[in-house]
């Protein structure tokens, strides 16, 4: 009777390590599996956030440009306003000057025609 019990204990203990092993292999599997998607996923990621550093050098790189454009611009402008003000003086004086020269020849030939209707 010894011999049986020893026996099938045994037997019972090889089928408890048989399960107990295969349970440990498909554990090992399942975090096999996890850890490279784990991975892809990470390396996915890293993808993303590489493409969006290169995206974000660009829009500063084009950030960058667009300021100095502006910035020309402004200047531009600035000048361009300083230089009107500059001219606009000088328009109503030149307008003034031309209604002056406009009224004396006017007066000139109207003294002309004075003088010779009395002819």
């Amino acid at each position: 009777m010894e011999t049986f019990l020893y026996y099938a204990g045994k037997a019972l203990f090889e089928v408890c390590l048989q399960k107990y092993l295969k349970q440990q292999r498909k554990q090992r599997e399942h975090i096999h599996e996890v850890t490279t998607r784990h991975q892809e996923e990470l390396a996915e990621k890293n993808a993303r956030i590489t493409a969006l550093e290169e995206e974000n050098k660009t829009l500063a790189s084009n950030m960058a440009r667009i300021v100095e454009e502006n910035n020309e611009m402004k200047k531009k402008l600035k000048q361009m306003e300083e230089r009107l003000v500059q001219l606009t003086p000088d328009v109503p004086k030149a307008i003034e000057m031309l209604r002056q020269r406009e009224m004396k020849a006017r007066e000139e030939e109207e003294e002309m025609s004075c003088q010779f209707s009395f002819f």
